[in-house]
């Protein structure tokens, strides 16, 4: 299982960091926005206050359910997955259970995911101590489907027909039971569901170390999208935490600079592979979509994290003279930690492979540098920092760039061979 070295660098507490996770999930795809929440209120509804509610653990219930799609992440799978009856929505399910199973807390409850579209049928003959909390998430994860299709006018009538087969016949019994007259339903139409699911979540109770490796779940599903990033959120947080450290930074400021950094790329789960992954130079437009990732980016994290953190993250390809983007800021716009985050990505992306270069030699990497810093912009004392300390920091993010190409290399591997696909370069 994957665990960070670096440990309780992140300036977020449980709550703030769920609502992080939240808004990332719902920027996969349009389609499934809401659709992890819908889906706990869901499962939760059906069995809360019934003898079946002991047989659930409703901390990992609450985490299952909003995480369950977590591998969703190709366009194709999300058009399967949208219809109620699918054979081919199970990629999606491979890969969710092995980021869950290789790095978060859940890892032993993985198999609820990996099964979360088994029918009922197929699901009793397999090994799996999740069943239960499988098949709740597959008859919950249905009836928000279902009902969000609306086209079907006896909701209940359709979901009993599947009883036995598809669905649990208890779990399905109890669903009818408390949506007479579409009494659970309507709550999903009037979101009348949310303060349920805040409370909810308000209630989990999670360690910093669970918090710091959920948060990686998210960055490496949206870093493994590609295999030119898999390792840029970590080696750009790696870079900006060194040169913090050589310039002494107090702790307080380092923690800043070190949480911004880790969050800058989150906006970039909106964008196409298509885009990320496209052999040479991005047209205009494609070019104004990749920069959207930002705003994106100030979306997902409004209102969560304070304004030093959210500056740190969404302003690292402002220029100092005023050449960068969004917002055409000028150095005296940014504050030292928002410019370090502007040279870690740059050494980051010019250390790193992509679609369109080969990994530059250290020579040229110092010639970019150097130039971008006389021309003033990236800041100076940023850069002769990281000019003057460059073996050392880049020896000491080495190591764990080494762990997660790693751990993107086994999951591939893992993935490749439990759904017969081919398997990725890397």
């Amino acid at each position: 299982m994957f665990r960070p070295q670096q440990k309780d660098f992140l300036l977020l507490d449980s709550i703030r960091a769920v609502q992080v996770i939240r808004r990332v999930l719902a920027r996969i795809d349009t389609r499934l926005v809401s659709h992890g929440e819908r889906v706990a209120f869901l499962a939760y509804s059906i069995i809360k206050d019934t003898p079946v509610e002991k047989e659930f653990d409703l901390h990992k219930l609450f985490i299952l359910t909003t995480l369950h799609d977590v591998g969703a992440y190709k366009t194709e799978e999300i058009d399967n997955m949208v219809q109620f009856e699918t054979e081919t929505a199970f990629n999606h399910a491979v890969y969710g259970y092995l980021l869950l199973r290789h790095i978060t807390p859940l890892a032993h409850a993985a198999e609820a995911i990996l099964y979360h579209h088994t029918p009922y049928k197929e699901l009793l003959k397999i090994d799996c101590d999740y069943k239960h909390y499988a098949q709740l998430i597959f008859l919950a994860d249905r009836i928000d489907i279902l009902h969000l299709s609306g086209k079907v006018p006896d909701l209940n009538a359709v979901i009993r027909s599947h009883a036995g087969n598809v669905f649990a016949p208890d779990l399905v019994e109890l669903f009818i039971s408390r949506n007479t007259d579409g009494a659970m339903t309507d709550m999903l139409d009037k979101e009348r569901f949310m303060p349920l699911i805040r409370e909810g979540f308000n209630k989990l109770k999670l360690t910093r170390s669970e918090i710091l490796r959920y948060l990686y779940l998210i960055v490496f599903v949206i870093d493994f999208r590609s295999i030119y990033t898999t390792t840029h959120t970590v080696q750009t947080t790696g870079i900006s935490a060194a040169i913090g450290r050589c310039l002494y930074l107090p702790e307080q400021q380092l923690f800043e600079l070190t949480t911004g950094a880790f969050l800058h790329d989150l906006g970039k789960v909106s964008i196409p592979l298509s885009i990320l992954e496209k052999p040479g130079t991005l047209t205009d437009m494609e070019m104004a979509v990749m920069r959207k990732h930002v705003t994106v980016t100030e979306d997902i994290l409004s209102g969560i994290v304070d304004d030093t953190i959210f500056k740190i993250a969404t302003r690292h390809h402002e220029k100092l003279d005023g050449s960068g983007y969004p917002n055409g800021l000028r150095g005296t716009d940014m504050t030292l930690c928002e410019r370090i985050v502007a040279v870690a990505d740059i050494v980051s992306a010019l250390m790193g492979k992509r679609s369109y270069k080969e990994i530059f030699e250290d020579e040229k990497i110092n010639f970019i540098l150097r130039k971008m810093r006389d021309t003033k912009q990236l800041d100076q004392l940023a850069v002769n920092t990281m000019l003057r300390y460059y073996d050392t920091i880049k020896t000491a993010v080495k190591t764990e760039n080494a762990r997660v190409q790693q751990l993107y290399d086994t999951i591939y591997s893992e993935y490749a061979l439990l759904t017969g696909m081919p398997k990725k370069d890397s």
